[in-house]
């Protein structure tokens, strides 16, 4: 399990294949068309934005 910033969560939101594992292919879409607002709403329903004590939201590691 890893634990990863706001800064890493938003690119991978609006820039998806920005952090791509090496021999791995992005599957998620780019949601460039959201608001700024809309992506700190979506930060923050993953429990991770600045307002809240937590430090980052901790993602399993892709096991296939």
């Amino acid at each position: 399990v890893g634990t990863y910033s706001e800064s890493f969560i938003r690119e991978s939101i609006v820039n998806p294949t920005a952090y791509v594992r090496n021999g791995s292919t992005s599957l998620m879409p780019a949601f460039n068309s959201l608001t700024e607002e809309q992506i700190a709403d979506l930060i923050g329903t993953l429990g991770l934005n600045s307002n809240n004590s937590s430090t980052g939201v901790e993602i399993a590691p892709n096991t296939k």
